[in-house]
């Protein structure tokens, strides 16, 4: 019996709950400040244990006593995980993106032989592993790939977009809003391009998916650094996206403008509300003639949608706010969380789509594309819950089994690694199309 430990128990964690426990050689303890009891309650082989982050050597005896450690704590967390884990002889997984200070324990991992994957959910991780299987076709048929272009979105289906901004909340809101301010950098025609952080919806392309329609896709953080991790030294097109619905970049392009996401804190008095903040935020602005000075500050109309949508937010309103020191992006946060939650009858959606162009020595060049659509279960798991936490599951349970023998810090690029745990994702009904076809 092979015993896993993971850490924390948020919005993602049930769905590789469900997948170990329906393993018979595994037994599963989920670490988090609450003890999360709710979704182990009355199953077998499992536990759920009361743990605080800052409890270092609590952590150290929990990573002891188990052959395996999944982190789904926030990312800052991962390196001191890791280097416990490290210490205790133990591998570690996660979900989230390889950071210098992860990266740092390459060669000790090595040495310990001991494997610390990272990246390995769905936007970091399946778009990697499906990327990586065309890639490495390409190759095997003698050709290069010069263009690599890649979107993916965790939205509302269709059905689900009853309100203004269609967007609703599967993970954390303020990790989606820390992530709208983050700079990109891709390769573009051979130049490398970089956008700041506050400039990132100015960059939209609309972008067609087959089956579901037109969605608004801009800059994901730093593309270039794939050139590397996949070995791709011929490209002259690197692009790394995200998909939202026709609409949105317009809105939050104004939002981080305004300051509304920003993470300075302001003062704010006990009578304070939302309409304060905005005239905290909006220069020549008073209680009196908020939405005259934004409609100027942005050269546009008072009935033009930015401001019904920010209306529709409650921004304009007498909603008292919860604190007196706040920064802006926690006070938005704490109005999204509520107006634009998921209802249990509701599915989200998760929307990816490769677009490559192979280049062969004997014979024409082809346009590749993999696209994945795959929507949460009313009333149960969600999209984002089950393509974030099942293929590390998958891989940790891999791993268990000696299928995968690799050592140091990685992400699923190898097929060692991600071979197996695609065709695992296809039993559960998991499945990219790809399709060809040949260009000049």
């Amino acid at each position: 019996m092979k015993k896993v430990l993971v850490l924390g128990a948020g919005l993602v964690v049930k769905p590789l709950v469900d997948y170990f426990l329906s393993q018979s050689d595994i037994e599963l303890s989920i670490a988090s400040r609450s003890g999360d009891k709710g979704i182990l309650a009355g199953r077998p082989r499992s536990q759920g244990l009361v743990w605080k982050t800052d409890d270092l050597s609590k952590l150290k005896e929990l990573i002891s006593e188990h052959d395996l450690v999944i982190s789904l704590l926030p990312a800052e967390f991962h390196p001191t995980v890791a280097e416990i884990a490290l210490e205790s002889h133990k591998p570690m997984m996660t979900t989230s993106y390889i950071s210098p200070k992860m990266r740092s324990l390459d060669n000790l991992a090595r040495e310990k032989d001991l494997l610390l994957l990272n990246e390995c959910g769905v936007d970091p991780g399946m778009d990697h592993m499906s990327a990586m299987k065309i890639i490495n076709s390409v190759r095997e048929k003698g050709g290069k790939i010069t263009e690599f272009i890649s979107y993916c979105g965790g939205l509302p289906a269709p059905e689900a977009c009853d309100n203004p901004l269609n967007y609703k909340f599967s993970w954390s809101p303020k990790g989606v809003l820390i992530a709208a301010t983050n700079p990109a950098k891709f390769l573009k025609k051979s130049r490398i391009e970089e956008i700041p952080g506050d400039q990132l919806f100015y960059h939209c392309e609309d972008i067609q998916v087959e089956g579901v329609g037109t969605f608004q896709g801009y800059p994901n953080r730093d593309s270039t650094v794939y050139q590397d991790i996949y070995q791709l030294d011929e490209i002259r097109t690197l692009f790394r996206g995200t998909l939202r619905y026709p609409g949105h970049c317009k809105l939050w392009s104004k939002m981080v403008k305004m300051g509304l996401f920003s993470q300075q804190p302001l003062q704010f008095d006990d009578s304070s509300t939302y309409k304060d903040l905005m005239v905290k935020l909006i220069p020549g602005s008073t209680q009196q003639n908020i939405k005259e000075e934004l409609a100027r500050y942005f050269n546009i109309s008072e009935q033009d949608e930015v401001i019904e949508k920010l209306e529709w937010l409650d921004l304009f309103s007498d909603r008292r706010l919860k604190v007196t020191s706040s920064a802006p992006i926690d006070l938005v946060t704490e109005v999204m969380k509520e107006k634009m939650p998921f209802k249990p009858e509701e599915r989200d959606m998760l929307v990816m789509k490769h677009l490559f162009r192979a280049e062969y020595p004997e014979h024409p060049a082809e346009e590749i594309t993999s696209t994945f659509v795959f929507y949460g279960t009313p009333g149960g798991d969600s999209a984002m819950a089950q393509t974030v936490s099942l293929p590390v599951a998958i891989a940790a349970k891999l791993y268990l089994d000696g299928k995968i023998k690799m050592s140091g810090v990685w992400a699923p690029v190898k097929p060692e690694i991600y071979l197996p745990i695609l065709q695992e994702l296809e039993k559960l009904g998991m499945t990219f199309e790809e399709k060809e076809k040949t260009v000049e």
